[in-house]
C-alpha cells in the first residue's frame, strides 16, 4: 500500500511527539537532592566486630582467676557488647573506675549508666569526658541535656507539649540568614556539625526504646528542614521513628515530607545505608565463653590419654603366689590350734 504524503507526515509528527515523550520521561527521573554544604553521613552502630572479637578470644583463653585489673575492665566491655548491662554494672562498681585513655571507652560506660537509669553518674562521666577532651565540651554539653531529659521523662515530669530539649535550634534569627552566606555556613552549618557530632555519639550503643533521643532527632530534623535539606530531615525523622515508634507525631512529620520530597522529584534517601541496625546478641559473651570452656574440655579429652600403670607380669604372678601361700598357713595354724584345744578337752575329761 503506497503512503499519501499526509501520511508521511503524520508518521514524522507521532515520531517527533514520542520521541519528545520519551527525552520528557528521562529529564522527570528522580534525582538526589543537591546538598553542599552539609549531609548526613551513616552512623557508626556498635562495637568494631574483629577488634571484640580479639578481646573476646584474649579473655576466653586467659583463666578468670589470673585476670587483672585491666582484664576486668575489658570484661565489662565485653558485657556491654553483648547488652548485659545488669552483669557488666556489678562488675564496673567493683572496680571503682574514674578514667579512661579511650574517649570512646567513655561513651560505652555512659551507655551503661543510662541503661540503669544512673543519670547523676552519667552526669559525672560527661563532665570527666569533657575535663579529659576540651574539644569535645560543646558537644558534650548537648548530651548532658538529652541526659536531663531521659531523667525528667524516667520521672514523669517531663512535657510533650510545652518542653523543648534545644531551644537554641529553634532561634527565629536563622531564617533571616541566605542560604550560602558566610554567615550561614558560620551559624547554620556549624550548629548542624555539633549536633550531629553529640548524636552520633549518643547512638552508637543504643539500641533499644530512648524517647529522649528521638525527640532530639525531630527537633533537629526540623531544623534540618527548615534551613538546610528535606532529604537530612527525612533521615532524621526515620531515626526519630526508631527510637520511639509511639509518638504518632513523627508519622505524621514522615508521611508530609516524603510528600514533600516526591513533589520536588528527589529520592527518598535509604536510611539503612545512612543508619544501619545494630545486631542484638550477636557478641553473648557468657554463652561464647560456656561454649569455648566445653569445647577445650573435649578436646583435651581427646589428646590427653588415660593414666595407665605397666606392671610386670612376672612380679605379678609372684605377688599372686606369695599372697595365696600366707594365706595357706594361717588357716593351717588355725586348724592346728583349733585340734590342740579339742586334745586338750579330751584328755582333762
Amino acid at each position: 500500500m503506497k503512503m499519501t504524503k499526509f501520511g508521511y507526515i503524520t508518521l514524522l509528527v507521532c515520531m517527533i511527539i514520542s520521541m519528545h515523550g520519551v527525552a520528557q520521561q528521562k529529564a522527570e527521573l528522580p534525582m538526589g537532592e543537591p546538598r553542599p554544604y552539609f549531609k548526613l553521613i551513616p552512623y557508626p552502630r556498635g562495637f568494631e566486630k574483629d577488634s571484640l572479637n580479639r578481646l573476646m578470644n584474649y579473655l576466653l583463653e586467659k583463666p578468670s582467676k589470673t585476670w587483672d585489673r585491666s582484664d576486668s575492665i575489658n570484661y565489662v566491655f565485653a558485657l556491654c557488647s553483648s547488652e548485659n548491662y545488669d552483669l557488666a554494672f556489678t562488675v564496673f562498681e567493683k572496680l571503682k573506675l574514674t578514667d579512661f585513655v579511650n574517649q570512646d571507652d567513655f561513651h560505652v560506660i555512659q551507655q551503661l549508666l543510662l541503661f540503669k537509669r544512673r543519670f547523676v553518674s552519667r552526669h559525672d562521666w560527661l563532665d570527666a569526658e569533657a575535663a579529659k577532651f576540651p574539644p569535645s565540651y560543646e558537644k558534650i554539653k548537648l548530651r548532658k541535656r538529652i541526659t536531663d531529659v531521659n531523667n525528667l521523662i524516667n520521672k514523669r515530669e517531663w512535657s510533650l507539649e510545652d518542653s523543648v530539649v534545644f531551644p537554641e535550634l529553634k532561634n527565629p534569627n536563622w531564617a533571616k540568614l541566605k542560604k550560602g552566606s558566610p554567615e550561614y555556613i558560620q551559624s547554620i552549618v556549624t550548629l548542624a556539625n555539633l549536633f550531629d557530632d553529640a548524636l552520633r555519639d549518643e547512638t552508637k550503643y543504643e539500641s533499644s526504646f530512648n524517647r529522649a533521643l528521638s525527640l532530639s532527632f525531630v527537633e533537629f530534623g526540623d531544623f534540618l528542614k527548615q534551613h538546610i535539606s528535606l532529604s537530612d530531615a527525612y533521615i532524621c525523622y526515620s531515626i526519630a521513628r526508631y527510637y520511639d515508634g509511639y509518638n504518632n507525631d513523627i508519622s505524621l512529620k514522615l508521611r508530609a515530607i516524603k510528600t514533600e520530597i516526591n513533589g520536588h522529584n528527589f529520592l527518598l534517601p535509604s536510611i539503612r545505608e545512612i543508619f544501619p541496625k545494630q545486631r542484638k546478641g550477636l557478641f553473648n559473651f557468657q554463652k561464647i565463653m560456656e561454649k569455648r570452656r566445653k569445647e577445650r574440655d573435649s578436646v583435651q579429652e581427646i589428646i590427653t590419654p588415660p593414666l595407665t600403670l605397666f606392671v610386670d607380669e612376672t612380679i605379678e604372678k609372684k605377688q599372686a603366689l606369695k599372697g595365696l601361700w600366707d594365706e595357706t598357713i594361717i588357716v593351717v595354724g588355725l586348724i592346728l590350734i583349733l585340734l590342740g584345744v579339742i586334745f586338750f578337752v579330751k584328755v582333762k575329761d
